[in-house]
């Protein structure tokens, strides 16, 4: 699914099969991984995916958009892959999510809080 060797620890997935055409990688940067940066890359109100997966040993949040579904986004396969692994079910997600590796995102709410 994906090249474990290109892993960002900040990956736009967009809604097609393909990997290679879905993953774009992004600069980690916290004066620009904002709450409005997620919200723009997810097209509206951000929800963290209860259950975070394991990667290339590293563990990956799931952020996407939380009216994904009522608002009749496309299915996006490799997300939903990814959340059913992380779940034990299969588990449909809607929509271009981004993938944060945990401690970047903690990185993120750390520069928040000061």
């Amino acid at each position: 699914m994906f090249n474990l060797n290109k892993l960002s620890p900040v990956m736009e997935v967009k809604p097609v099969a393909d990997a290679e055409k879905a993953v774009v990688n992004h600069e980690v940067d916290p004066k620009i991984n904002t709450l409005s940066f997620m919200q723009d890359i997810v097209g509206g109100y951000i929800e963290i995916f209860p259950r975070p997966f394991v990667l290339g040993g590293v563990e990956w949040l799931i952020i996407l958009n939380e009216e994904g579904t009522i608002r009749g986004l496309p299915l996006n396969p490799i997300a939903s892959a990814l959340a059913t692994e992380a779940v034990g079910r299969l588990t449909q997600v809607c929509g271009t999510v981004l993938l944060v590796d945990n401690e970047t995102f903690q990185e993120w709410d750390r520069h928040v809080e000061s």
